[in-house]
């Protein structure tokens, strides 16, 4: 497995910018002062499982708080059949590539079910919340019927500078 193509557009709000927007078929990160944002483009085409993002944790130690899942697909495209599950993976290494084994989720990973555009988890009940500066933390598509637009935003606490 090799890494993806990280596009850096750290410390911008692209929630809703015009320019991600136009980005058609590919998958974008993004840092954003403790929120954590994966984007996947399916390009108009449901998004492939097992397509995987990576954000290096580069600024500081982190504690997720929340995780926000949005389908961001035309509203006329939604079906009641519809699904997505995506993993977090936290590698043990900054050098290691993230592998299924490294999921943090527990049982409950981001999951958006038939017709909903949007689900929050503030619980993160068994989760590994901790995160090491200099590591990174992967977005991995485990599941998808139908969607080809997904954003995925990790809340987080700073708890090193």
């Amino acid at each position: 497995m090799t890494r993806p193509a990280i596009k850096d557009w750290a410390f911008q709000d692209v929630l809703g910018s015009a320019e991600l927007d136009e980005q058609i078929g590919e998958a974008m990160t993004e840092v954003y002062k403790g929120l954590l944002v994966f984007m996947f483009d399916g390009g108009g085409a449901a998004i492939p499982v097992g397509t995987l993002l990576e954000i290096p944790l580069l600024h500081a130690d982190l504690t997720i708080t929340s995780t926000t899942i949005k389908g961001m697909d035309p509203s006329s495209d939604f079906t009641s059949d519809w699904g997505i599950t995506v993993d977090l993976l936290y590698p043990p290494s900054a050098e290691s590539l993230p592998a299924d084994s490294d999921t943090i989720c527990s049982a409950s990973p981001p999951v958006l079910a038939g017709v909903d555009r949007y689900d929050q988890n503030t619980s993160l009940t068994g989760w590994t919340t901790a995160l090491v500066e200099g590591r990174s933390l992967a977005a991995k598509v485990d599941a998808n019927t139908g969607h080809t637009k997904v954003a995925l935003a990790v809340k987080t606490n700073r708890t090193s500078e």
